[in-house]
């Protein structure tokens, strides 16, 4: 669906060049929710504003169903930028119009005729749950809102992909969260292909299908949500996804269990049917050892259950030892702390 080739992005300046990206390589499948995720000045919104073309990329390709739209005319680029939606931060809304009116504008650029004007900002509003505020004005409504309005601003012309550029990041956590359930709802029900950038490792994780991650205009490492989240390969990746489990450990809690047995702390990690197993009480009966939950955590990347927990094990050495080895047998991340 869109295929990003060695893409960089220089702005230069009398002062000097600033690389905001540098040899950019992603693909993105049509019908997936796809987040690209980093810290302030990472690189994310230069990114996702190359995707239409918002910005210009000083080198590379942007492919749209294998069309380089870097080569496309003025003409061209505005038809394109039709089948892209986009959404941002701070709405963007036309404030001296209506939520109606808000939602017609794209139509009435695209000169759709005026009864499907009609009918297709009705459609919209059911959608988003606002028909009851058609007659609204922006600054009657709240931020969540307003970010509905938009949405249904970005959907009106059927586009095949929906670009959302910190769409979360004014909003609270509760209205956070029903945006995300509507924007998740939206890919379900159209397939519409979503690509995101935000600096919240929550919103990876509520609504992503595939995530990327960047670090100082490059891409560091990308993949499954699941894999990037249990298994991140490099140490800027773990730094943003940690739980933080291991630094929350009260200090008189690393030593508990009886002092005079053998002892060993892991870090387990699981998803998916390994979150099902009831794996530890098997160890425990299995060979005899003492097993203390220092702290644990189960939630959702997107559908699949995820979790991890800080263990520690005592007893005989031998018996602690097969105990490991048993536990990196049943398709679990195990990580050694002690």
């Amino acid at each position: 669906m869109i295929s990003i080739e060695g893409l960089t992005k220089i702005y230069r300046s009398e002062t000097g060049d600033v690389v905001a990206l540098k040899n950019v390589n992603l693909k993105v499948s049509a019908g997936e929710v796809f987040g690209i995720i980093g810290s302030s000045g990472a690189g994310k919104s230069t990114l996702i504003r190359c995707i239409n073309l918002l910005e210009k990329p000083t080198k590379g390709q942007v492919k749209i169903e294998g069309k380089d739209i870097t080569k496309l005319s003025n003409r061209e680029l505005m038809k394109l930028r039709r089948s892209l939606g986009m959404i941002f931060q701070h709405f963007n809304l036309l404030m001296q119009k209506t939520v109606n009116e808000n939602i017609a504008f794209p139509l009435q650029v695209a000169n759709v005729p005026r009864k499907q004007i009609n009918e297709r900002v009705k459609e919209l509003l059911e959608l988003v749950g606002l028909i009851d505020k058609a007659d609204y004005y922006p600054s009657q409504l709240s931020g969540g809102q307003k970010q509905r309005v938009a949405i249904a601003r970005a959907l009106a012309n059927n586009p095949k992909v929906l670009l959302c550029d910190e769409a979360t990041s004014a909003l609270d956590p509760i209205t956070s969260k029903s945006i995300l359930a509507l924007l998740k709802d939206i890919n379900k029900r159209f397939g519409l292909t979503i690509v995101l950038i935000t600096h919240q490792i929550e919103v990876i994780k509520e609504i992503c299908d595939r995530v990327a991650v960047i670090e100082k205009g490059q891409i560091i490492e990308t993949g499954n949500v699941v894999d990037v989240l249990m298994h991140p390969k490099t140490t800027s990746t773990k730094n943003l996804v940690s739980s933080g489990l291991i630094d929350k450990i009260p200090p008189d809690m690393v030593l508990w269990g009886r002092k005079q047995d053998y002892q060993r702390r892991l870090k387990v990690s699981f998803s998916g049917e390994a979150a099902m197993k009831p794996v530890i009480s098997y160890m425990v009966m299995e060979y005899q050892v003492y097993a203390n939950i220092l702290f644990a955590d189960i939630n959702y990347l997107k559908d699949t259950m995820v979790g991890e927990l800080v263990l520690e094990l005592s007893g005989e050495r031998n018996a602690v030892e097969q105990s490991i080895r048993f536990l990196r047998e049943q398709d679990l991340v195990i990580e050694e702390l002690g």
